[in-house]
């Protein structure tokens, strides 16, 4: 069985440094870090098909923001043990965040590109966030661990922590003093070495 990891970034971001850190941390493990499209029915189609070339593999999905509001929808339907889910200032209603810049052009400060915020893409969102209110369970919760920058300027945490409340499954958050980009993984990292030495070494 190999061992895969899966980064997902944020909004109008790229894989950048989290993709680095986590090659060396893990330097026997593949890191899949692809450049996801603004759209989010595209962005999650590429991720699962990370997935199904990957079923028999042991996977673990890292996400920041956006990317881990990915997360919260891939792990509805790949939430076996050998799939573990790392969900780092998850932006539980993306739709909302981006209704603020409705109707203007942004920039990606890694790639430069430059995309126009419209209608149809808020209202992707909106599908995208009924699709995981849906499809997640307390099963998918299990296999999921949450990570919140005390220091966050974009996500307000609360409004997860209130959507996790919702079912009656224990999950794991932790606090650590970083803002929303999250820029030190040494805590996640932490957490997938002890997840991965435990799945691992059964093989």
């Amino acid at each position: 069985m190999n061992h895969i990891i899966i980064q997902a970034h944020g909004f109008n971001s790229g894989p950048g440094q989290k993709k680095d850190q986590l090659e060396l941390a893990f330097p026997n493990a593949k890191v899949y870090a692809p450049q996801l499209p603004y759209y989010p029915m595209d962005a999650i189609s590429i991720l699962t098909r990370v997935f199904n070339e990957h079923k028999n593999d042991y996977i673990q999905f890292v996400g920041t923001s956006l990317g881990a509001f990915y997360g919260l929808i891939l792990a509805a339907d790949h939430h076996s043990d050998r799939h573990q889910y790392y969900l780092i200032n998850t932006a539980l209603q993306p739709h909302l965040i981006l209704s603020e810049i409705v109707n203007t052009t942004i920039t990606n400060y890694k790639t430069f590109q430059r995309q126009f915020i419209n209608e149809a893409m808020i209202e992707d969102f909106k599908r995208a966030f009924r699709i995981m209110s849906a499809r997640m369970n307390g099963k998918a919760i299990h296999r999921m661990q949450f990570f919140e920058g005390s220091m966050d300027e974009v996500v307000d945490h609360n409004d997860m922590r209130s959507f996790l409340k919702s079912f009656e499954t224990k999950f794991n958050i932790s606090t650590h003093p970083q803002d929303h980009r999250f820029a030190d993984l040494t805590p996640v990292i932490s957490a997938m070495h002890g997840d991965g030495q435990q799945v691992l070494s059964t093989q």
